[in-house]
């Protein structure tokens, strides 16, 4: 009866355990998509997970094109998190939207602890925000070894 127990209360802590940590790393910290223009606009995502996986897809106009994966370390993922934290990402509001048409716009989504903000910039966004941008790209730019995605991760 004892074991029984035991076991049942094991699976029951394992069950609650389990989904979370499935859910963080198929739900990104943070995605960056950069849309196309009429011009020759890049046109790609990044994707940064809590586990510091990183997944790139070049589209149009960018070095590389197609899926890409690799890795950053515990210590960028906590400077992603400060940036979120000191632009107050949460708080922006969601779109910044130009009238002009034919420019990119950027689509930011972030999932932290719970809570998910999505912001659609098209030129009209705060400067901080354009910032971590900058961030971003530059924190992608530095990664020096990609492995090829197996296809399951690519995005449009």
């Amino acid at each position: 009866m004892g074991r029984s127990l035991v076991l049942f209360l094991f699976f029951c802590t394992l069950s609650c355990v389990l989904p979370r940590k499935l859910y963080t790393e198929v739900t990104p910290l943070i995605t960056m998509k950069r849309t196309p223009c009429y011009g020759e606009c890049p046109q790609y995502m990044i994707s940064i997970y809590e586990s510091g996986k990183v997944l790139y897809n070049g589209v149009r106009f960018v070095q590389k094109t197609g899926c890409f994966q690799s890795n950053i370390n515990r210590q960028k993922i906590n400077y992603i998190k400060f940036l979120l934290d000191e632009i107050q990402f949460f708080d922006l509001d969601d779109k910044y939207i130009s009238e002009v048409t034919d420019l990119p716009s950027v689509i930011t989504e972030v999932f932290v602890n719970g809570n998910r903000h999505k912001v659609i910039d098209r030129l009209e966004a705060p400067k901080k925000l354009k910032n971590l941008y900058a961030e971003l790209d530059l924190l992608v730019d530095e990664i020096s070894i990609w492995e090829e995605c197996n296809g399951l991760e690519e995005v449009d």
